[in-house]
């Protein structure tokens, strides 16, 4: 008798989400998390990454809200750099709490930081307009990914970064950009592999075994 292996569990994330703590959204994690739960009804959803602008949320226990919830949380930073923005995650929480807001880091700075922090830094909605990095991208070091699919782009704006993406061989993430509970799930990431931890996503990110989801892609 042939033994029948089972499929990899895979992981599906938004990597992109703003609760109250970046002052232009009103939502609080713990909302969030409940309607996460209720997307779960028709949307393969695991859980999600704050990033909140310039600042990063250390007074938000992520451990403790994804075991109180039954979903995965993760904390990075939108960092507003020279270039545009910019989502940054790394194990090393003493460097993402020193980023200063008050001044825009020098972006090819910021990624060579991420990588010396054993983390990652990825350009936000590349080619959305003057907040955004465009082309320069091509000019960073260290560069691992970009995001292709952002909830609160135009399709052409997603479609350029997609292109890009590929030309260059990069790996694709997806998030929502959200602000209110309406927009969560907007863009997704799927990742091959069971994420557990911020240094798994980041060893997945880097290694490109990842693919961005516009929501229908990932209905139940």
């Amino acid at each position: 008798m042939t033994q029948t292996q089972s499929k990899p569990e895979k992981t599906v994330l938004d990597l992109h989400v703003h609760s109250r703590f970046s002052m232009d959204s009103t939502v609080t994690p713990e909302k969030y998390a409940e309607n996460l739960l209720a997307l779960r009804k028709s949307l393969r959803i695991d859980g999600l990454a704050f990033c909140e602008h310039r600042v990063f949320n250390s007074g938000l226990d992520p451990r403790a809200l994804g075991e109180k919830y039954g979903i995965l949380v993760l904390v990075g930073v939108e960092v507003e750099s020279r270039w545009g923005h910019v989502l940054v995650f790394s194990p090393d929480q003493n460097w993402l709490k020193s980023l200063d807001a008050s001044r825009k880091p020098h972006t090819p700075e910021l990624f060579e930081q991420a990588e010396s922090h054993e983390g990652i830094a990825i350009p936000a909605h590349p080619y959305r307009g003057l907040i955004s990095l465009g082309d320069r991208i091509r000019q960073l070091p260290n560069l691992h990914a970009i995001e292709t699919i952002n909830g609160a782009n135009l399709p052409e704006e997603n479609l350029k970064a997609r292109m890009v993406a590929q030309e260059l061989g990069l790996a694709e993430v997806g998030g929502s950009d959200a602000h209110t509970l309406d927009e969560l799930g907007k863009g997704l990431t799927e990742f091959q592999v069971r994420i557990n931890s911020i240094e798994q996503m980041i060893q997945e990110l880097r290694s490109r075994r990842v693919k961005a989801l516009f929501p229908g892609e990932a209905r139940i």
